[in-house]
């Protein structure tokens, strides 16, 4: 994989190189979350500046999980092409533009339309892009072949040859990406403004403070089991927390009290990118050498693709319930965990059977 090798293995420059590689991800990460989620916490306020209904509204997330296949295909290509370090700044700068245009739409549709193109400019933003240039190194890998002077599979061949070399990896990479998506979208999308906030009706202190404690919380959970699937294995990580994910669902949701449904939102986060934060590790595993750069990024966006409805779902199943969120948030969310547990723990068997 690319990660490991960046740090050179031995010596200060390795590990120095490394902490600048976790840095400019953070902060490209951070400041692209930050835009997404600025949207979904806002979304009534957006809807009255448009006069829209708020159902409206929460077609701009749908559209930028929608349009984000198309960003990760496009970028991942030019970065096994071109090099991971200039397609990512490149993004970056793209997305920062579009993100400044977002907040001067001076109609929904314009609005809209600038949130599909940030699915496609999946990044973080500019002085992020100054720090990847000057601290950021390029992939040895990528650098390892170009010295080499041949040109891998992908680029000879296309993307399609190895996708159907690869065809039961891409969907059950697919699959398992969607199922990812479906549990973390759906417990974070409507959860702090339409469901503690306008279902609820908790006060905006209150909802921050749930807000900040849960992210914490996803840090936590993130290093705890990325640290675990060093122990025992990057499936069984996974398959634990997505395990401890279901009886949590209840006190995620159903509680009165502000001090339960924090316990519930803390705990629930913890385990839900907990599981996440072996993804990037896993998938790189799980990739054929050659495209890299296009197949962990592409399987994920297109798990985005197929729950890009979420927001939509979940309103229209609480809609036809009768009943509120909490069902259809324990649905869609419980539905996820319990795909992603038996996916990889099917994966763990198969392998364990092969070898």
């Amino acid at each position: 994989m690319d990660g490991p090798a960046i740090t050179g293995g031995l010596g200060d420059g390795g590990i120095a190189t490394a902490r600048h590689v976790v840095a400019a991800s953070f902060l490209a990460w951070m400041l692209d979350a930050c835009d997404f989620f600025i949207v979904l916490f806002t979304l009534d306020d957006v809807a009255r500046s448009f006069h829209v209904s708020l159902e409206s509204v929460l077609l701009a997330p749908t559209l930028t999980l929608l349009t984000r296949p198309i960003g990760a295909f496009i970028c991942g290509r030019a970065a096994d092409r071109y090099g991971r370090k200039p397609v990512m700044i490149t993004t970056i700068m793209v997305y920062s533009l579009i993100e400044v245009m977002s907040a001067f739409a001076p109609t929904l549709a314009t609005f809209l339309c600038l949130r599909a193109l940030f699915g496609i400019a999946l990044g973080g933003a500019l002085f992020s892009a100054l720090y990847i240039w000057a601290r950021v190194p390029e992939s040895p890998q990528w650098l390892a072949r170009q010295r080499a002077g041949h040109a891998d599979a992908t680029q000879a061949e296309g993307l399609w040859p190895v996708i159907r070399g690869h065809f039961a990896l891409c969907v059950f990479a697919v699959t398992l990406m969607a199922a990812f998506n479906f549990m973390s979208h759906g417990s974070q999308d409507l959860y702090p403004k339409i469901f503690l906030g306008l279902e609820r009706g908790l006060p905006h202190p209150s909802i921050t403070l749930i807000v900040v404690l849960y992210n914490i919380a996803a840090i936590a959970g993130g290093m705890f089991f990325g640290i675990l699937s060093q122990r025992i294995g990057r499936q069984y990580s996974i398959a634990l927390a997505a395990a401890l994910t279901l009886p949590l669902l209840a006190l995620w949701t159903l509680p009165q009290s502000v001090a339960w449904l924090t316990v519930g939102a803390v705990c629930i986060q913890f385990c839900i990118q907990g599981a996440w934060g072996v993804v990037p590790a896993y998938l790189s595993e799980l990739s054929p050498p050659s495209v890299r750069a296009t197949f962990p990024g592409l399987a994920y966006q297109c798990g985005n693709l197929i729950a890009a409805s979420n927001a939509l779902l979940q309103t229209g199943i609480a809609s036809f319930l009768g009943t509120g969120l909490a069902p259809a948030l324990m649905f869609t969310v419980g539905g996820g965990a319990l795909v992603v547990l038996v996916l990889t723990l099917l994966n763990a068997r198969r392998h364990r059977a092969v070898m």
